[in-house]
């Protein structure tokens, strides 16, 4: 090969290493600031969401380099890489310091470079991405904990199990850290997933050698499902798991009350937060009945038309009712505006007006025609309640980019409901006044407040109002005639 072919091979192949690399090349003095300690303040909760306690020093650091807005992180990503392409694949201690700075950045990105290394055929330095990757794996802790199972060797995960078992023991003080509960999570959803008994019993010992700290695990129905699986292995696993299954005895499926305690259990948390923790309490419960998450909204929602069957008027089914509600609509999956539209057209339903309110925010315009269909049957609400529902559909036509054959249709149905709604004429003639330009000046409107103020109908707050209303025509007609 010429000496010119030569250079120019090995500076295509330093390019496409570069490449493969990806991110900025720190210079050694950068990389030594880049791998400065720095303490984490995170705090407990929430415990999903990663530590981002480098996140201002790594702002600083990209200023003062001249590096746009994440290099830092790209950076650190290409001096693991680099590490662990070494010829001994990688210098421990180097690589604790950029695990170290990388699980702080707090960017969720970092995944995939962590995922590549990790599921990689041989990389080296498992049980240390382990560890790390515990703490991004937020709420799909569980979607991880199958990946890893399903793709790693036993021999692997008994390492990454063992390596990942002292991160679950610190604390602050009596308050178990958000590190700790990230491990703590992923390597309970590993417990789920275990194909390997000798593996299993490895995690339920380290998920219960603290029971001062860690009973949650202890107590969850999980435990029981994965020791009656094990119960039946061969030598000393299925001996600890013969014990347990006896200790506790078989998983009972779930009824209301379980569905109350740790399904539906949620406090008064912005909705976001809200959101976050239903997934939560979801892949939770699905874990300990044997279900997959997807299926228990499902369950949730047999659950609630079950009451509305068997018209149970009992506080349990009352609360359950108002929760599971209340949980459905958190859940946030399209699916369950099946259910929503039976609960909505049921003969007895007491929680008619919540699931209106859920399946016209989750249907939307989409929705509208059942929805108008379903208040058009006045005595499916109550007037008060109907007229909060009139409310909200004239909410919908005021949305932006609303086609007008649909404004139409609301406006028609509102037009068509203060005829034949005694109970909220005044109400229907504001909200049809905030969407209907046409109503203020129309024969239709000036027909109705000749009738109701006549004093023929209604009372005398409704013959107040289309007496004002009268006049108004009076004064429209007077100054159209100047």
């Amino acid at each position: 090969m010429p000496f010119t072919h030569y250079v120019a091979f090995i500076a295509t192949h330093i390019v496409l290493f570069s490449w493969a690399l990806g991110g900025v090349a720190p210079t050694a003095q950068q990389r030594e600031t880049l791998l400065r300690s720095v303490k984490s303040d995170a705090q407990w909760f929430p415990w999903w969401e990663p530590d981002g306690s480098r996140r201002g020093t790594n702002a600083v650091l990209e200023k003062a380099f001249g590096w746009g807005a994440g290099d830092a992180v790209r950076a650190l990503e290409r001096l693991l890489k680099e590490e662990l392409a070494g010829p001994e694949g990688g210098d421990p201690d180097a690589v604790a310091r950029i695990l170290d700075a990388i699980r702080l950045s707090g960017d969720m990105s970092v995944t995939n470079t962590l995922d590549g290394l990790l599921f990689s055929d041989a990389g080296p330095l498992r049980p240390e991405l382990f560890c790390v990757r515990t703490s991004f794996c937020g709420l799909d802790h569980w979607e991880f904990a199958k990946r890893f199972v399903n793709s790693i060797p036993p021999k692997t995960r008994r390492l990454c199990y063992a390596s990942a078992a002292p991160l679950i023991d610190t604390a602050m003080g009596e308050r178990v850290t958000r590190r700790a509960w990230q491990a703590f999570m992923v390597l309970q959803s590993c417990a789920v997933e275990e194909t390997d008994a000798a593996l299993a019993e490895q995690l339920d010992r380290i998920l219960t050698q603290n029971r001062t700290k860690h009973t949650f695990w202890s107590a969850r129905s999980a435990r029981q499902h994965l020791a009656a699986r094990f119960a039946e292995a061969s030598g000393e696993a299925g001996l600890y798991f013969k014990e347990i299954a006896e200790e506790f005895g078989s998983p009972a499926p779930p009824n209301k009350k379980d569905m109350m305690i740790k399904l539906l259990s949620l406090d008064g948390d912005p909705p976001d937060i809200l959101a976050r923790k239903q997934k939560d309490f979801n892949v939770m419960f699905a874990q300990d009945y044997g279900m997959e998450e997807r299926d228990v909204v499902r369950l949730l929602e047999r659950t609630f038309m079950k009451t509305l069957e068997d018209r149970d008027e009992s506080d349990e089914a009352t609360f359950f009712r108002g929760y599971a509600l209340a949980g459905i609509y958190r859940c946030n999956d399209p699916l369950s505006t099946n259910m929503l539209v039976q609960a909505l057209k049921a003969d007895w339903n007491p929680s008619r007006f919540n699931v209106f309110q859920n399946y016209l925010h989750d249907a939307g315009l989409d929705g509208l025609s059942i929805c108008l269909n379903v208040l058009s049957d006045l005595p499916k609400f109550e007037a008060g309640t109907r007229g909060i529902c009139y409310e909200q559909v004239a909410e919908l036509a005021k949305g932006r980019d609303v086609p007008k054959d649909t404004l139409a249709e609301i406006t028609a149905f509102l037009r068509g409901a203060i005829m034949r709604d005694s109970d909220n004429t005044v109400w229907l003639d504001g909200i049809i006044s905030s969407v209907d330009s046409g109503w203020a000046r129309s024969g239709e409107r000036k027909k109705l407040a000749d009738r109701l103020a006549s004093g023929q109908e209604g009372n005398e707050y409704v013959r107040g109002h289309f007496s004002r209303v009268q006049k108004e025509f009076g004064n429209l007609n007077a100054t159209e005639g100047k």
